[in-house]
């Protein structure tokens, strides 16, 4: 009858052996260390986990930027623009604001506003939905900003026909993130940030 070790291959045995060779020499661990880990076994398997032992893979968070968005009640999709599959790696985040935002010197409407940004890499709701159900995900840095999403505009099919563009927000900290939205009429001096893909 075989028994276990009979089964095990030869090289398996080889590199048991080379890998106990390479162990650290007496006096190469203080032997404080040395003797906790032998009296707490766990305590050693968590110092070799990712040296000798397989470690847990880090979760990927892939967002389906081709999706069609959330649509709110009331609402139509004014424009949705298309991004693929988008892996979520926060450096490869920037925040936009327009020069004419930042100084204050001249008025500067939101229509114009998303006429500067034609063009440029920006996110759309779907990120922003992603992201309100895996609030971890934010960036500490965004903390006490409002995020915008320009790549999806949305129209308010009330009475005034309205066009809005939605945001993360978290009230200066004030309370969890949550989403909102502002209109593209009034003026948006110093208000808002635009997430955009940096590559």
């Amino acid at each position: 009858m075989n028994n276990g070790a009979a089964s095990i291959p030869g090289w398996y045995v080889e590199f048991q052996a080379n890998m106990l060779r390479q162990l650290p020499r007496p006096g190469e661990i203080d032997p404080t260390t040395a003797e906790g880990w032998n009296r707490n076994q766990k305590a050693l398997k968590k110092a070799l986990t990712g040296v000798l032992l397989p470690t847990e893979r880090e979760e990927e968070h892939v967002i389906d930027c081709d999706a069609n968005p959330f649509v709110p009640e009331g609402w139509t999709v004014e424009d949705h623009q298309k991004g693929g599959q988008f892996k979520w790696v926060p450096a490869k985040i920037k925040l936009f604001f327009s020069r004419s935002q930042r100084n204050g010197t001249e008025a500067v409407y939101g229509n114009e506003l998303r006429k500067e940004l034609a063009g440029k890499p920006v996110l759309n709701a779907n990120v922003l939905d992603y992201l309100l159900a895996h609030p971890h995900l934010i960036p500490k840095e965004w903390e006490g900003k409002r995020v915008f999403f320009w790549g999806t505009i949305y129209r308010d099919k009330g009475p005034h026909d309205d066009l809005y563009v939605r945001y993360l927000d978290s009230d200066y900290g004030s309370k969890p993130w949550h989403g909102s939205h502002f209109w593209l009429n009034p003026i948006w001096i110093g208000y808002g940030l635009a997430a955009l893909r940096a590559d």
